[in-house]
């Protein structure tokens, strides 16, 4: 349920049966709040809160989540995008003990062109009780993104990463979580009509 509280702000109050799962796991709902503050075309803050039960058949320990992302576009071709998260849950573990997150990125966009872009982004996580990535570590990776528009509506994106970690997480050839660190190549092809 969404609802403009000016032309610069907008409100969006969620109610669902829970989130980064596929199915219900427990009979309460979880909580959103999403606020988007805009003042001008150049600049834009969002902030987005989720609190509930997230837990198998539990629901009393609770999840909550803090996102936000501010965009800044100095110019027609620059744009800076900035997002920060926290999240806690509780009684994660068999003794009760709470669990928490965090991670922060940014990216830094330039448009050449009507129809070619570069994108840059670097990204920290921290989760030091292995709650979300199923060990304690610090994970960080950069990217670099060209993006090509082509008239027909077509959008290419390859794009090259490199990630690292406090661990050793990141697979070899035969599946052997031996590296601290991996290199990977994607494209992705949008098409736009």
């Amino acid at each position: 349920m969404g609802y403009p509280i000016t032309e610069q702000l907008n409100i969006n109050l969620h109610i669902v049966n829970g989130w980064d799962n596929t199915e219900d796991n427990n009979k309460s709902k979880t909580f959103g709040l999403n606020a988007t503050y805009s003042p001008s075309e150049s600049f834009c803050l969002t902030t987005n809160l989720m609190y509930g039960p997230e837990k198998n058949d539990n629901n009393s320990d609770n999840r909550f989540l803090i996102d936000i992302v501010t965009t800044f576009k100095p110019s027609k071709n620059l744009s800076f995008i900035l997002n920060g998260d926290y999240g806690n849950e509780k009684g994660i573990d068999i003794n009760g003990k709470d669990a928490d997150w965090k991670g922060v990125s940014g990216i830094v966009k330039y448009d050449f062109s009507d129809i070619f872009s570069l994108a840059i982004r670097g990204e920290y996580f921290k989760d030091t009780d292995g709650v979300r990535t199923g060990i304690s570590q610090e994970v960080k990776e950069f990217t670099i993104t060209p993006e090509l528009k082509l008239k027909s509506g077509l959008i290419i994106r390859p794009e090259y990463r490199h990630d690292w970690s406090s661990k050793k997480v990141f697979n070899t050839i035969n599946g052997t979580p031996t590296g601290k660190s991996q290199d990977t190549l994607a494209i992705s092809l949008m098409y736009r009509w």
